[in-house]
């Protein structure tokens, strides 16, 4: 329930954003989020390490401490991305340097602000207080869609404005937060700055290493299109269609997401280790389900194609780039859901297998693949580019699928390493 929430609410939010941005800004705002990918190489979350340890930490007296560290690397977090920010408005660009800092901020606002809530909000979780961090995350996102939409109604076309408004409300609900975990979690401690850092590389030599490389290049590859497009100077007007394209097909990712997450938790909570007969019953029978569903999800978004295009991209798709944005969205969909019919199987390994292992045998290979792929693409154009996001994410099934049949059939000489 909470994830569909969060989803939708995302979702209104990038539609929102669709319409309260002009085409330029919105497609240099797509270029910008497709740069969040390299600066969250330099913000992993520390706090997953709690997974594994926090009832210990809690009986041995040392949360407080702990706490302490990742807040203290939470705000570094902060000045890495805005020194990244800085930097990066100075590539050229055919807007304002006033105008980039805006879009990239607003580009970063939500990792970053995700990055920095996150020491406070995983701790509550184990806390049983899973209601006030679902409210606190459901109260910023409705607080970000009335910014939008109360910037928009009285400054139309403002990027400056608009963003201002939502780093406002990212600062305040910084401050709600911490106020409000403060009076379940003991926050208030202190550890020195050199401390604090040798420590935070300690918890980044375990396998909070592995689990954050793979989510960013996870979530950096599906950007490369975009991201290869600014390199290769097409349109921002260009580049912004296609985004819209994008964004309107990665809708359909919503009921997938919610539905396997069921299954996450049913693997967080069982012991048991890879080759649970179990489990894989129940994911032999979730593959099939996923396939069927992204097949009826293809079909469903295949018919209302126009309207969504038309609604989504409400003043910038019209009758002269329809088909060309139509194209756009096909391609996308087919490869979303492919990627989306991965789900369970993805879940499983990221559950039961080694981290490590799954980074130098899956994740690495694809980005090289997908480098490769899209650096030559991109010179070709958008055209080429969105059949090329099919082949990837046909790529990272197929070495899912390896992975796992070679872990089953017992190929390598110690079984073990590949339990988590």
């Amino acid at each position: 329930m909470e994830h569909g929430l969060v989803r939708v609410l995302d979702a209104l939010t990038t539609i929102l954003l669709i319409r309260a941005l002009s085409t330029q800004d919105f497609g240099l705002f797509s270029v910008y989020q497709s740069w969040v990918g390299v600066a969250l190489l330099f913000l992993p979350a520390l706090e997953v390490i709690l997974y594994r340890n926090y009832a210990t930490l809690k009986k041995d007296g040392k949360l407080a401490r702990e706490l302490s560290i990742f807040k203290v690397f939470s705000i570094a977090k902060v000045f890495l991305a805005l020194i990244f920010c800085l930097f990066l408005a100075l590539i050229p660009q055919q807007l304002s340097y006033g105008s980039k800092i805006a879009l990239l901020l607003l580009a970063f606002a939500l990792p970053l602000s995700q990055a920095v809530y996150g020491f406070m909000r995983e701790p509550l979780k184990f806390e049983m207080k899973q209601e006030l961090a679902t409210l606190l995350g459901t109260l910023q996102r409705i607080f970000i869609l009335l910014a939008i939409f109360l910037v928009s109604f009285f400054y139309a076309r403002n990027s400056f404005l608009l963003s201002m408004a939502c780093l406002v409300v990212y600062v305040l609900f910084g401050f709600i937060w911490y106020r409000s975990a403060s009076k379940h979690l003991p926050l208030k401690g202190h550890v020195p700055l050199k401390s604090a850092f040798q420590e935070s590389l300690l918890i980044l030599n375990t396998a909070v290493l592995w689990i954050h490389l793979n989510g960013v290049l996870f979530q950096f590859i599906q950007t490369f299109d975009t991201f290869f497009l600014s390199i290769y100077k097409f349109p921002l007007e260009e580049i912004a269609l296609y985004a819209i394209a994008y964004k309107t097909a990665n809708f359909f990712q919503i009921i997938p997401i919610a539905l396997v997450n069921s299954f996450g938790v049913y693997l967080g909570l069982k012991s048991s280790g890879f080759g649970e007969k179990t489990d894989f019953k129940h994911l032999y029978r979730l593959c099939l389900f996923f396939m069927v569903l992204c097949l009826i999800l293809f079909v469903v978004g295949y018919e209302l194609e126009v309207p969504l295009l038309e609604f989504v991209g409400k003043g910038k798709v019209n009758f002269e780039n329809l088909p060309k944005v139509t194209s756009y969205f096909r391609w996308q969909l087919v490869g979303i859901l492919a990627l989306c019919a991965t789900h369970p199987l993805s879940t499983y390994l990221v559950s039961k297998a080694n981290l490590k292992q799954m980074s130098l045998q899956i994740y690495f290979p694809w980005m090289i693949a997908a480098t490769i792929l899209f650096g030559f693409g991109a010179s070709l154009g958008p055209a080429v580019v969105v059949r090329l996001n099919l082949v990837t994410y046909l790529l990272l099934g197929t070495l899912f699928w390896i992975f796992f049949l070679k872990i089953k059939k017992g190929r390598f000489e110690n079984q073990k390493t590949y339990q988590k």
